[in-house]
Parts: structure tokens; sequence; C-alpha cells
């Protein structure tokens, strides 16, 4: 169960959060339930299957889809899909929360509901700074390869930017990214276009919305919510959030969260790179560039087939991904960025981010020119104690 003595502390660094949130003691939790959690005032619903989402749906709760279709007139996959679209589409899990809740009593009880989802939730610190500037850079992914699972990429594509700046990367639902990474790669994409067309990839959109995809896309949100947690309990950092196609989404709902909250801006800048966050809510983006002091840059390619195919087709036409097209130019603080002449596909942003950053600007303030980057932090290093909050 959730130890609530600390439920008022605060964190030196990111990478301390995991040991803030450590249980009294270990427990087993049944997946998935529909299960009620009242954490410091805050009720939470946890709806981490698509069989609970389809009941919803089948009890005619979850209203109609884009096309005035009632959901609960469909039935099998349609019934699924439609359901857990409208619900991973439809905004944060939180029944009742107040946002000023983030990084106190009731901020620690929702994350420790949202842990149990993802528990293998963790921040690591993969490059030390040149001159730390008390400024932060957090790299979200999305869709894994092997590649992928060290941060190697984000790395990389960092190595001339962000220097005086330790880069931290967020861990989250790593097997589950890597699956979809794996049923995403351009070579199944490819012979399932040309073998079936766009009948196959709507085919195989069903079977990714029966199970994977809309598990990330709903974890993805929970995500959020525990990275703006983290955030929220660190003293005198500022922070740079970048991520790619489904930690997108993860920082989308992370900067909403803060948002609520209200007070300090935390987050500098947003960096979204084939963003899996529909991009028609005005209100949603603009109360997410609000958690920031310098805004969203919304960074999409009309080329990207993952997102132009598969994102709409598996969440039943609700929504249209911002990472295809962009933003309503109306929303203040989102800027939208088209490097449809640079990103040919979905998975082509990081092996890009030093030319995507150099077109924004980013990375290079405050900078002398180096003879050495930073070396690459192979394992985690030791953390300091959590801080009492005084």
């Amino acid at each position: 169960m959730a130890d609530f003595t600390k439920a008022n502390k605060k964190i030196l660094e990111l990478g301390e959060f995991s040991q803030l949130m450590r249980p009294r003691k270990k427990n087993l939790y049944k997946m998935g339930k529909v299960t009620g959690t009242v954490a410091g005032g805050a009720l939470v619903l946890s709806l981490s299957s698509p069989g609970i989402a389809a009941a919803l749906g089948a009890k005619g709760l979850l209203g109609t889809v884009s096309s005035g279709t009632a959901i609960s007139s469909l039935t099998g996959a349609s019934l699924s899909a439609a359901s857990m679209a409208k619900l991973g589409g439809g905004g944060m899990t939180i029944l009742a929360a107040t946002g000023a809740g983030i990084g106190g009593k009731t901020g620690y009880g929702l994350a420790n509901a949202y842990l149990k989802d993802i528990p293998d939730y963790q921040f690591s610190l993969k490059r030390a700074a040149l001159n730390d500037s008390g400024h932060r850079v957090v790299v979200v992914n999305g869709f894994l390869s092997e590649d992928d699972l060290d941060a190697h990429d984000w790395y990389d594509g960092l190595s001339q930017h962000y220097l005086n700046e330790p880069l931290w990367y967020l861990n989250w639902e790593a097997k589950t990214l890597s699956k979809l990474g794996s049923l995403l790669s351009g070579s199944l994409m490819s012979r399932t276009l040309v073998q079936g067309g766009l009948g196959g990839m709507a085919m195989m959109a069903v079977g990714l919305a029966s199970n994977p995809w809309h598990s990330a896309m709903l974890n993805a949100e929970k995500a959020g919510a525990l990275l703006a947690e983290a955030i929220s309990r660190t003293e005198g950092k500022t922070y740079t959030l970048m991520g790619h196609s489904l930690g997108a989404r993860v920082v989308f709902f992370a900067l909403q969260t803060l948002a609520s909250k209200g007070g300090k801006k935390y987050v500098r800048h947003a960096v979204l790179m084939g963003g899996a966050v529909g991009n028609a809510n005005q209100n949603h983006w603009a109360s997410a560039a609000r958690a920031t002091s310098e805004g969203i840059f919304n960074c999409y390619s009309e080329r990207d087939g993952v997102l132009k195919w598969m994102y709409q087709t598996a969440n039943a036409g609700l929504s249209t991904p911002a990472g295809l097209v962009p933003v309503p130019d109306s929303v203040e603080g989102v800027t939208n960025c088209d490097f449809s002449d640079l990103i040919g596909g979905h998975n082509e942003w990081k092996a890009n981010l030093s030319t995507v950053l150099e077109r924004l600007g980013l990375g290079k303030e405050g900078l002398v020119q180096v003879d050495e980057v930073p070396t690459q932090v192979e394992e985690p290093e030791d953390i300091s104690p959590v801080l009492d909050d005084e």
C-alpha cells in the first residue's frame, strides 16, 4: 500500500521519484478490473482493459462515434475499438481531482494508483551536463525498436544540443511499446499494404485496437500524470520535454496536468514529434500550452503513414493526430512546424533530431564552443535522500 508518510516530500532529481513512490509493502494487483480508488480525496477509475471499455460502451455510457452511430449499437472488435478510442481520446481517467493536488497527498495517491498499471515507470539519467544550468531535458519514447531501448538514438540526436543540461530518459511500458514497434515496423507496414491494401491495414488496426494500442494510449495519459507529479516535486529546476509518437502523448498529458495546478511554470519548452494525440480540441491544447513559459512545438509530417492509417483507423475516426496535421492556428502558445520535407515516415524523427532542433532554434542557448560532449551515463547514479517538505 502507498506510504503516505512521504506524501508531501520533495525530490532533488527525477531519478528519486521511484524511491519516493516505493510502497510500504508489495501488493498483488488483479489486472483487467474496474477499480474505484479514493486517494487523498480524488476518485480514480482504472480502465486498463479493452473488455472493460467495451462493457461501458455496450451500456451506452460512452455516447457515439464521429459519424453519430451509438457505440452501444456496435459489436465485437468494432465495439472494443470504438469504446477504447472514446476513452483514450477523451482525456484523463481522473474522475474527480483538483489540479492543486499534484505534488501533495492527492497527487501521491493518484500516482500510486497509476503505477500499478505501469510498474516499469522509471527515470534514468543518460547524460550529465558540462555546466549544470538548473535546466533539465526529459525525453520520452513512443514505439520502440531494439535500438531504442537504451535511448542511444536520443543521445546521438542531442550530441550537439542542450550540453549544459542533464539528459533524462523516461522509461514506461517498454514491453508494450516494443511490441508495437515490431508490429509497425516499416517492412511489416509495407507487406500489409502490398498484400492487403487499405483493407489489410484496417484489419491490422483492429488487431492493434484489441489490446496493445489502446492499452498504450490510455497508459500514456497515466504516464503523463506521473511525469507531472514528479516534476512538481522538484525544486529549483526547469524542463524541456521532448516526446515522439506515444511519448508526445505522455508529454501532452503531463502539460495538461501541470496546467491544472496553476502557479509556477516548470516547463520551458515542449517538443512533440509525430504526436499520437488529437489535434482538434483547442481548449486542451491551450491548457497544455499554459503550462509552459515559452510554448509547445507541434512537429508534424503529412507523410507519416503510421499516423495516417493506423492511428485514425484504430481510433475509429474519432480524432486526427497532431503528428500528421497542424493544431488550429488560433491556439496561443502552440507553434506548428511542418517537417514533411524531412520526415518521410513515423520512425524517422529521432534520426533527424539534430536537424529538427536546428530548425526550431533550440538547444544552443548559452553554449560556448566545446571540444568534448558530456559522456553518456550507462548505469543509474546513486540517488540522494528524499527531501522533507519544510
